[in-house]
């Protein structure tokens, strides 16, 4: 069992709805709407335009280390 705190499993949950957001947006051509400069622009998927916040970081925070083996 792995022992994520609530703050640790929410950041994960939101990365994995981030991707998943951004797969299916590159699959239907579709454009994703950020909040960015007081304002909520599109971007494509795969542009590093996709930020999170206004903030000027990526969507996806880094990986954290992590103990065990495991492959992100």
């Amino acid at each position: 069992m792995n022992d994520l705190t609530e703050t640790e499993a929410a950041l994960a949950a939101m990365k994995r709805a981030a991707e998943s957001a951004r797969l299916r947006a590159s699959r239907f051509g579709s454009r994703l709407a950020v909040w960015k400069d007081g304002a909520v622009v599109f971007v494509a998927p795969q542009s590093n335009g996709a930020e999170q916040g206004g903030a000027d970081q990526p969507a996806t925070a880094p990986e954290s280390k992590s103990d065990s083996n495991e492959n992100p």
